[in-house]
């Protein structure tokens, strides 16, 4: 359905509503507002889905730091622990 016939229906139903008479010519005496369906340009959808990819690719990436780091944190916790434990024996030792 074309953008012309599409903003002529819509006013059709606009003028049954408002209980004015109608009438289905381009711009018949009265002025009625043209309702269009605005629609987004494939470049503008194209920029969103776009950015929309960086920040999506960003948080993961950011998520995958985090679980690295966390890992290495626990590793280090890990050999610090067990280098304390070896000093404590070692004291007992003695």
């Amino acid at each position: 359905m074309s953008l012309r016939i599409r903003t002529d229906l819509a006013n059709k139903m606009r003028c049954k509503t408002a209980g004015q008479p109608g009438g289905s010519g381009y711009n018949k005496g009265s002025f009625i507002l043209r309702a269009v369906e605005m629609k987004h340009s494939r470049t503008e959808v194209g920029r969103w889905r776009m950015l929309r990819q960086a920040s999506r690719r960003k948080a993961r990436w950011l998520e995958a730091q985090s679980r690295r780091n966390m890992r290495i944190h626990s590793i280090r916790k890990c050999l610090v622990k067990r280098q304390r434990q070896a000093l404590v024996f070692a004291l007992y030792d003695i």
